[in-house]
């Protein structure tokens, strides 16, 4: 991403019943698009909130880099 100029940025934050995630696909142009998604969480535990971060980030860098969940799950955890 980093060499065609692109970076990820997401911010969680827990509302009640689970996490609203925003993240931003920025361009060293400046140009950005941003999104919101709301992830319930099963349980208001530290793992249940946990949980509910780890998949709202990959269904929003999906959405984001018009990836199918399929690539998602093959990526190593950097992305750089």
């Amino acid at each position: 991403m980093a060499k065609n100029g692109l970076s990820l940025v997401q911010l969680p934050k827990t509302v009640d019943g689970g996490v609203s995630l925003e993240t931003l696909l920025l361009h060293s142009s400046g140009q950005f698009i941003k999104s919101s998604l709301f992830m319930p969480a099963a349980k208001a535990d530290a793992h249940g909130i946990g949980s509910a971060i780890t998949y709202a980030r990959r269904y929003s860098i999906c959405q984001s880099c018009a990836l199918p969940q399929r690539t998602m799950m093959a990526m190593p955890l950097s992305i750089a």
